[in-house]
């Protein structure tokens, strides 16, 4: 996806963290407010550390919008 919108001349996207044998989350505050990521051990600790950092800038009913576990 990167390299596809790569090729369009977007250079906005760019990669944040890797997963391996972890999981990772996205929260989002409304359509496109706030945001928060996380990575952590397993799902429900990556979407709650998602959803309080989406908080800690200003976010309002942050919710995970993406998420995916790796069995490593």
């Amino acid at each position: 996806m990167l390299t596809r919108r790569a090729s369009k001349g977007d250079t906005s996207c760019h990669v944040v963290s890797t997963v391996v044998g972890n999981c990772a989350a996205l929260a989002v505050s409304g359509t496109c407010g706030a945001r928060g990521w996380a990575t952590a051990r397993n799902r429900p600790a990556a979407t709650g550390v998602a959803i309080n950092s989406c908080a800690s800038f200003g976010g309002t009913n942050c919710t995970v919008r993406r998420w995916v576990c790796d069995g490593g």
